[in-house]
């Protein structure tokens, strides 16, 4: 996570000086900051594993809550829940949307623009339609 501008358009992060929020970006000092995801990731699947970066508002619908409610639960002191909103996401199934970044600074860069866990239901029709698509093909 990272502080970062409370500006509408502007997700830079900010720095901490004189008991305020500076973004060097805007050149804006505030009171407050928002709280953002920046998260890194390792995933798996069959043909093997790779590392991604999970950014706010796709880390958001994974783990259920925002970056500024995790900063509350830090703060606050409730260390074990905030482990458990990690570990309950951790050694599940998701369908992802991934993205390469092409950087001079990171080679090989992943972005997870979409994550959406899959629910027995889903595996279910995913196969009955298989199965119907079998049929078409067999004739």
């Amino acid at each position: 996570m990272y502080p970062s501008c409370i500006s509408e358009n502007c997700k830079k992060k900010v720095n901490r000086q004189d008991n305020q929020w500076f973004c060097s970006s805007c050149s804006k000092k505030m009171q407050n900051c928002h709280w953002r995801f920046n998260l890194k990731a390792r995933i798996h699947d069959y043909s093997g594993s790779c590392f991604v970066t999970i950014f706010d508002q796709t880390a958001q619908s994974l783990l259920g809550i925002s970056a500024n409610q995790i900063q509350n639960i830090i703060h606050s002191g409730k260390i074990k829940e905030y482990h458990k909103i990690f570990q309950n996401v951790k050694y599940q199934e998701y369908l992802l949307k991934i993205t390469k970044k092409n950087s001079k600074k990171f080679m090989n860069s992943f972005v997870a623009e979409s994550i959406t866990p899959i629910r027995n239901e889903i595996i279910e029709y995913s196969k009955y339609l298989i199965k119907i698509i079998h049929s078409y093909s067999s004739n």
